[in-house]
């Protein structure tokens, strides 16, 4: 009840902050969720602002869909044209409010080869993660057991924080996101 609750009162907030963004050319920038990276920096979201974000939702202890979409976004990583890769960054944001720890995201970001000045792993609240994955269309829900069911989403933002493109689903054909990098 406590959880239904949360997401009703989640929901009704988010409302304005939606209207807010529609009002401001849909950037999720105009989110004012605090964030912590795998540095243990606080950061807003904001502060990708300037580049591409190639953005997926993961937690770090899944052992089905999260390491495709990991593979998925280091496939995309290396079919970036050199001359566009330093306009390009990747963020990786948990559903895992509990477990997934500054620290363990940096395990993570280590374990999988990472590249920190490219890559950047945020944690968030819990409100913080329904608002974000509610802008971003992306549905997700923890089971009993910890785990998390959830869809499986690559979202470019252009440089400005609006969606550029989405993909759907693991093992997708990257081109439209790689055409959007490219103009």
């Amino acid at each position: 009840m406590k959880t239904k609750s949360i997401v009703i009162a989640v929901m009704v907030a988010f409302t304005g902050v939606l209207a807010q963004a529609k009002n401001s050319d849909d950037s999720i920038y105009q989110l004012k969720s605090s964030w912590t990276r795998q540095d243990g920096k606080k950061v807003s979201l904001s502060s990708l602002r300037g580049s591409f974000v190639v953005l997926a939702m993961i937690y770090t202890s899944c052992e089905g869909a999260c390491p495709l979409i990991v593979k998925d976004l280091k496939k995309i990583e290396r079919a970036i044209p050199a001359e566009r890769k330093s306009l390009v960054r990747f963020a990786l944001v948990s559903f895992d409010t509990e477990r997934d720890t500054a620290a363990k995201l940096k395990e993570y970001a280590s374990a999988q080869a990472l590249d920190p000045s490219r890559w950047s792993l945020y944690r968030g609240s819990e409100t913080s993660v329904r608002e974000l994955a509610m802008v971003l269309g992306l549905k997700y829900r923890q089971d009993a057991g910890g785990d998390f069911e959830h869809s499986n989403q690559i979202t470019l933002l252009d440089p400005d924080g609006r969606i550029a493109v989405q993909l759907s689903g693991l093992k997708q054909d990257p081109a439209p996101l790689l055409t959007a990098i490219r103009k």
